[in-house]
Parts: C-alpha cells; sequence; structure tokens
C-alpha cells in the first residue's frame, strides 16, 4: 500500500474484506454440504448394515431347506445382475 492516497487505500482494503467475506461463505457453505453428505452416507450404511443382516437371516433360512451349490448359484446370479446394470 505505498504511494496511495487514503481513499485508494480505503477501496482496496473494502475489496479484500468484500473477497474474505466471500471466502468465509464459500468455507461455511462448503462445510454445511459435507456435514450433510456425511448424514446421507451414514444413512446409506445404516440402510447396508440392516439389508446385510436381512440377506443372512434369509440365507440361513434358506440353508434349511436347499442345498448350499442352489443357494451359492442364486446369489450369485443375483450378484451378475447387479454388476451389469452398474
Amino acid at each position: 500500500m505505498n504511494d496511495l492516497s487514503p481513499e485508494e487505500e480505503l477501496t482496496q482494503l473494502k475489496r479484500e474484506l468484500s473477497k474474505l467475506k466471500l471466502e468465509a461463505n464459500l468455507r461455511k457453505s462448503l462445510s454445511t454440504q459435507l456435514e450433510a453428505q456425511k448424514k446421507i452416507a451414514d444413512q446409506a450404511k445404516e440402510e447396508a448394515l440392516k439389508k446385510s443382516e436381512e440377506l443372512e437371516g434369509i440365507s440361513g433360512k434358506l440353508a434349511k431347506y436347499l442345498s448350499i451349490s442352489l443357494v451359492l448359484q442364486a446369489f450369485q446370479m443375483n450378484w451378475n445382475l447387479r454388476k451389469s446394470q452398474a
């Protein structure tokens, strides 16, 4: 801020202040978005764990009635179908 008039110095300081406020707002917005994404990821993880437990229960029930090779074949077909849709 060499050789600047007080008005020019004030203008520069106001610009810098504007930039800093914008940066602070962007950081706050980013933080809010990250928190929301983390919440969504946690919910998805919880849902996946529930589904996994359900599948374990179903698998246990199927094992009582079907041979293990049929159960594995059914799950393999399901897995292949999901991979092809991804």
